[in-house]
């Protein structure tokens, strides 16, 4: 949702604020960690929305991925 989108970029922290978070998670999303996202069973497809709304390059979010699976 755009609002979502919005107050997060605005204030990540307090918009992270109302949702029950492990700090693992948190962090996970402060530090944009696709691959801890993932483990700790984030949707791939809603995944890759976030990552697009944060504007972060493909290259970037599908190759964590794709590290994780090689390591794996």
């Amino acid at each position: 949702k755009p609002d979502d989108l919005d107050a997060f970029r605005v204030d990540t922290l307090r918009y992270l604020g109302r949702f029950p978070l492990t700090v693992a998670e948190r962090n996970a999303i402060l530090h944009t960690d696709v691959a801890a996202l993932y483990l700790d069973g984030a949707n791939p497809y809603l995944l890759r929305a976030h990552c697009i709304g944060m504007k972060i390059p493909e290259q970037v979010s599908v190759g964590a991925l794709k590290r994780l699976a090689r390591e794996r």
